[in-house]
């Protein structure tokens, strides 16, 4: 919802596909412009991000490795629907495919 509502904020006209494709679809410089939002997990187990403690008293250790990890895997899976989108015929060979990283709240 975020994505959509930036987008229409700075006057692009957007779409939605169907159910099958991206979220979004606008044209820019009269080629169609794919927009597909991403909003990581923190995972599950050893490698999971842990939740930061804001105003700690102490020093804590950035989690950069977990946090590059969850990121990696996100655009990974939309990387993985962006060719099947292609496959299908939904976005063309010319067309761009912007992947936005959203955040919960």
């Amino acid at each position: 919802m975020y994505l959509g509502a930036t987008l229409l904020k700075y006057d692009f006209k957007i779409d939605s596909h169907n159910e099958k494709g991206p979220e979004f679809v606008t044209k820019l410089n009269s080629k169609r412009c794919w927009f597909e939002a991403i909003t990581p997990s923190p995972g599950a187990g050893p490698d999971a991000v842990p939740e930061m403690e804001y105003g700690a008293k102490i020093a804590i250790r950035v989690p950069t490795d977990e946090i590059t990890l969850r990121l990696r895997h996100a655009i990974h899976e939309k990387y993985k629907k962006y060719q099947h989108y292609v496959d299908e015929g939904i976005i063309g060979n010319d067309e761009s495919y912007i992947i936005a990283k959203t955040q919960k709240g």
